[in-house]
């Protein structure tokens, strides 16, 4: 065992203002291998979102499994200490030393001599006389691959062809050409359509899209997307329901298998959903120009501005039969609704129907947002197969990505906008983006929870002591079922890298490309960009996965767990990829 003593932080904030003023010099031109990993380098230097003292930030990670940035953690103040020493004790059992005023204070005195691969922290407090007087606390995470300019491989094929690849796929599958020749899904085949505002909003968006891009397709896929609207509007809470004009979340037509969520949740809308329809009704109403579609997002819109609350949310479920809040959690309190999409919904709306009405309702719900989750960075995962959570308990990367974008697109000219945005994007590639295998090759990283289900299809993180690994089978099978690609993992509770969350990270880091100039961030989307077209090309069709396991993968268009959300989700930000890196799309 080696010990390092380290006892100055150094100058991590000079570092990284020298290598901002630095970027700024290098703005005009391309950047270098080189370059680029003195900016990762220097972006390593400072953890992300501190708690305690700062700001008042509070502590989010308590129950984080894994970092890529400098941790700080809630640990005690020790009675009688002065000082407080770090133990942090890598993998191969070195230890890296230091001393700092706080028990709170990040790990970046030592943070770049410590490897990728598992880490134990342990925090003793000192008297003035250098001697322990007690244990402020000790972790154990996963460190996590920081991002390496220089060492992904080139994409086999064009974003242009990915993304008409996965159209041509997605028009073929029996869901869509069921629509195509009945006018409504096809109950027999597909488990998903128990979720028809989220999957049929999709397929409409994604037709939509596939029109332009192939005109010997246009008439059969605009087809698709009226029919698919009109069967949702067909299946719609009526004019003078509670929840009025509101697609159904849950549905099971005659025919349809059923899974735990379409059962226990039978009857309740959650108010995500509405808006994402809406959103579809007025993509159709621009390609159409049918006034109906634009009316059908007008009445979602009147509907959510008569349940909006006076914090400016919404109850995230709601019973169709009453308008009744669900009682979910801890039994006590509705749990709210993070309002990302809403908002954006509205100022669309806004835009398009020239009516201010419905910009006030965004920025109300805004206002939320503004004193709930960019405060508390609770982003817990709000889907309709998700049970609520304890505070903090089970993360998602989806809702910081969303905010993110939605404050670098209302906010453009805003530093400090840009700024909490990119805060944001960092703390998302902390904790759920794996620019490497998120494990050792023989198979023992990353894992959620001991009981998960998904055993043993991604590798456990487990105590260091061998006597955890009985639980566990076949470790090298799980090196090999992750995708050795650069990718997005979507929640505490569900360690898998998802397709559409890639480009939504992908798309984060471009924005913020387009505001600040910032070329670190231009490659970080290229690469996540081009995961995407390897994924699909290691499969034997069109399809782009929607979990990436190798087992999916290979399975293409036949594997069950495909989500037509997550697939066009990742073809509609991937087309935002090629506008700007390829501008032939």
């Amino acid at each position: 065992m080696r010990v390092k003593n380290i006892f100055n932080g150094g100058m991590a904030f000079c570092a990284v203002l020298t290598c901002l003023i630095w970027c700024n010099e290098c703005a005009a031109r391309e950047l270098s291998t080189n370059e680029l990993a003195a900016l990762v380098a220097a972006d390593l230097s400072h953890s992300v979102r501190p708690g305690g003292g700062v700001d008042d930030k509070v502590f989010w990670n308590k129950n984080s499994l894994n970092f890529m940035y400098p941790p700080a953690f809630d640990f005690a103040f020790v009675e009688g200490a002065k000082t407080y020493r770090f133990t942090v004790t890598d993998g191969n059992l070195d230890e890296h030393v230091f001393i700092a005023a706080q028990p709170s204070s990040d790990l970046s005195p030592v943070w770049s001599a410590v490897p990728v691969g598992y880490v134990r922290v342990r925090v003793e407090g000192l008297n003035a006389k250098e001697e322990v007087v007690g244990l402020a606390g000790k972790r154990r995470f996963w460190k996590s691959a920081p991002y390496e300019p220089g060492s992904y491989p080139p994409k086999p094929y064009s974003y242009k062809e990915c993304i008409t690849r996965y159209y041509k796929t997605l028009f073929a599958h029996t869901n869509t050409q069921h629509f195509l020749k009945f006018g409504r899904p096809d109950g027999y085949t597909d488990l998903l359509n128990i979720y028809p505002a989220k999957m049929n909003s999709a397929l409409i968006r994604g037709m939509i899209r596939f029109a332009k891009i192939d005109p010997s397709h246009r008439d059969g896929a605009m087809k698709v997307a009226r029919n698919a609207a009109d069967y949702t509007l067909s299946i719609s809470q009526s004019a003078d329901a509670p929840l009025a004009y509101f697609p159904p979340t849950y549905f099971k037509m005659e025919g349809q298998k059923s899974n735990f969520a379409s059962v226990k949740y039978a009857g309740q809308n959650m108010l995500t959903y509405p808006a994402s329809m809406a959103m579809a009704y007025l993509d159709l109403y621009a390609a159409v120009g049918d006034g109906k579609y634009l009316d059908a997002a007008v009445n979602i819109a009147k509907t959510y501005e008569k349940l909006q609350l006076e914090n400016g949310t919404w109850y995230i479920k709601m019973w169709e039969k009453d308008g009744r809040p669900v009682i979910e959690g801890d039994g006590n309190n509705p749990v709210k609704l993070i309002p990302t999409g809403i908002c954006r919904f509205m100022e669309r709306l806004s835009r398009e129907a020239k009516d201010n009405r419905w910009r006030n309702i965004a920025d109300k719900a805004f206002g939320y947002i503004e004193a709930g989750p960019l405060k508390t960075y609770d982003f817990a995962p709000q889907f309709e197969d998700t049970i609520p959570s304890a505070h903090h308990r089970d993360l998602t990367s989806a809702m910081p990505l969303e905010i993110a974008r939605y404050l670098l697109k209302r906010f453009p000219d805003n530093p400090a906008r840009r700024a909490e945005a990119r805060e944001l994007i960092r703390w998302v590639e902390d904790q759920f983006v794996c620019w490497r295998k998120p494990c050792r090759a023989d198979g023992r990283g990353i894992i959620s929870e001991p009981w998960h289900g998904f055993n043993p299809v991604w590798s456990p993180v487990c105590p260091m002591d061998d006597m955890s690994y009985k639980h566990y089978r076949n470790w090298e099978d799980s090196f090999d079922e992750w995708i050795d690609v650069p990718g997005v993992r979507e929640k505490y509770r569900w360690q898998v890298m998802i397709n559409s969350l890639v480009t939504s990270t992908a798309c984060a880091y471009l924005d913020l490309y387009k505001l600040e100039g910032d070329k670190l961030s231009l490659a970080k989307a290229k690469t996540l960009g081009d995961s995407i077209v390897k994924v699909q090309a290691m499969g034997p069709d069109g399809e782009i996965a929607t979990h990436w396991v190798m087992r999916d993968v290979l399975k293409g268009v036949h594997c069950t767990e495909n989500w037509t959300n997550c697939g066009v989700g990742a073809a509609i930000g991937l087309e935002e990829l090629a506008q700007k890196l390829e501008e032939n799309l």
